[in-house]
């Protein structure tokens, strides 16, 4: 097989093992996300202004989206630079970046990108290098991922012309073997067998492949780790969509000019919704309800204050109606327990046999917008997004008649919580789904809406847990607290505020940036947190009130 042959059946085998998520979806006759445009990229410099809107970019959108730079996913690499180049890409959990990693393979393999710029892209994918035992070479990692190639031969002779050669090593905070950085790291031949590590700590140091370049995704609590692994490298910050990006995205889901500038005036109204439009997978949710609504003739199509949690369940309710699949065929709370148990154990890849069971029906009655099959992973599922998962987890403890034991609940919840936000830009939505669910109307809506009660029994272990957590301190930005005020305010009940704030006389928030959303939620606080016979008063102290403009 000549060279430009065995190209193409690379290229079509990538496109056929990461098809775009519409093209998956459609087969089941179910609505996708659009392809084109997926995904764009923010640059930050790293100054102060940026810095905090990194530590939570979805509460920061407005600023997010007006005053940074959106950068296409074909400049990632230097035009004028035909040397190897190594990028990081940095992103919280959940803001995507696998998917784009994925895209980046999907768009290449289809001629879309990177067109003469790269004859070959390799992933690896470091939760699976965490699985490969003993001793292997640079091939063994590539098949690893792809065990379908199985012609080692022929991806031996590409590595022996490396200039071309894109690397993308996904995940490197999941990496659980050493990376240690050497000085005088000596030269590595591709086909010497070596541990993990030193093969990833050649590459990395370009003692392997020296003229390849590399794409590394990581979480911005483990850069420095990296940094102290590579020689040079060029920084760029996933943030989601630009505006423009997202425009377009609402006009290729909805088809109508006049129907998505609708939904996007009214998404852009809520300071939730629209910072949940950022995120390429959490926006196709949003314009899934959004479109379903608006066709029903909703002239508000999310009906109550605490909308972020409405669409989650507006989402789940329409997969129920699909016509792949039927309610009576699944069970939602085993579902619920499902995602909860990933949640507690930092779980999101789930065995076929797991889901079966806790479902009660095959995989082939779930909704097909519902779990995803991973193709890096054989027979392994994940939800559609981790906030999907979330949303889930959550549900399970607040529906009513739900088996529980309480001190078991407690432990379990406290778990859950205590993985929230753990890395500044994480998208970790757990909390404020589980505080929000004992919001008064939001009960009242999905009980009419859906059927579901929802039991307030959780509401003691959640007070115990605010009373703790509030005391913890982390390092500058620190945005914990007003966090956590956050979801007291979306419970939108004075005397459980009352309750969670009655030990806390004090509280520093000092230089922080303050979007409208917050100065309510931190109005709510402090009210709450005053003797009804002193009027309002304030217990947040050190604000430096700096407001977005």
């Amino acid at each position: 097989m000549s060279e430009l042959d065995y190209r193409e059946k690379y290229r079509e085998h990538i496109r056929e093992k990461y098809q775009s998520p519409e093209r998956r979806l459609a087969s089941h006759g179910v609505y996708g996300p659009p392809n084109e445009k997926y995904e764009q990229l923010i640059i930050a410099n790293g100054d102060r202004r940026e810095t905090e809107i990194l530590h939570r970019p979805w509460r920061h959108s407005g600023v997010m989206s007006e005053q940074m730079v959106a950068v296409p996913t074909e400049a990632l690499f230097e035009v004028d630079n035909d040397g190897p180049q190594t990028v990081v890409l940095l992103g919280g959990a959940g803001t995507g970046k696998t998917t784009l990693a994925r895209k980046i393979l999907l768009d290449w393999a289809a001629g879309r990108l990177f067109s003469g710029r790269f004859d070959y892209l390799f992933y690896l994918r470091c939760g699976q290098l965490n699985l490969v035992e003993g001793q292997a070479d640079l091939a063994d990692l590539i098949l690893n991922g792809d065990p379908e190639l199985r012609e080692r031969e022929e991806i031996m002779e590409l590595l022996e012309n490396p200039v071309k050669l894109l690397f993308i090593i996904d995940g490197f905070h999941e990496l659980t073997c050493p990376i240690e950085h050497q000085e005088d790291n000596p030269s590595v031949d591709p086909r010497e067998k070596k541990p993990v590590g030193v093969l990833l700590s050649a590459l990395f140091h370009r003692a392997l492949l020296p003229e390849a370049c590399l794409l590394i995704t990581t979480r911005p609590s483990s850069l420095e780790s990296l940094r102290n692994c590579l020689q040079s490298e060029r920084c760029v910050r996933l943030l989601g969509f630009s505006e423009e990006g997202k425009e377009e995205y609402f006009l290729k889901v909805f088809g109508d000019q006049k129907l998505a500038t609708q939904a996007l005036r009214y998404v852009k109204g809520d300071e939730a919704l629209f910072a949940l439009s950022f995120v390429p997978n959490l926006c196709w949710v949003l314009c899934t309800v959004m479109k379903q609504q608006l066709d029903r003739g909703k002239e508000d199509p999310v009906p109550v204050s605490e909308k972020l949690t409405a669409v989650y369940a507006l989402y789940l309710s329409r997969l129920t109606e699909s016509p792949c699949s039927s309610s009576g065929q699944w069970n939602l709370r085993g579902l619920c327990s499902l995602a909860a148990d990933g949640i507690r154990k930092n779980k999101t890849l789930f065995k076929a046999e797991e889901i079966q069971k806790q479902s009660s029906g095959h995989l082939g009655s779930l909704p097909p917008a519902l779990f995803q099959k991973d193709p890096d992973s054989e027979g392994l599922y994940r939800f559609l997004h981790l906030s999907v998962q979330e949303f889930l987890a959550a549900l399970l403890y607040v529906l009513e008649d739900t088996p529980k034991d309480p001190e078991t609940m407690k432990q379990d919840v406290e778990l859950s919580l205590e993985g929230c936000g753990k890395d500044p830009g994480d998208l970790t939505l757990f909390a404020q789904f589980i505080f929000s669910l004992l919001n008064r109307e939001i009960m009242e809506y999905l009980k009419e809406q859906f059927g579901w009660q929802i039991s307030p029994a959780i509401k003691a272990d959640l007070l115990d847990w605010f009373k703790t957590d509030t005391q913890i301190k982390s390092d500058y930005p620190n945005y914990r607290p007003l966090e956590r005020f956050h979801y007291l305010y979306a419970t939108q009940e004075e005397e459980f505020a009352q309750c969670a704030l009655d030990r806390l006389t004090e509280v520093t928030m000092d230089r922080l940036t303050f979007t409208p959303l917050d100065q309510a939620v931190l109005s709510f606080s402090s009210i709450v947190n005053c003797p009804k016979h002193l009027g309002k008063c304030s217990f947040v102290k050190g604000l430096g009130l700096s407001e977005e403009e």
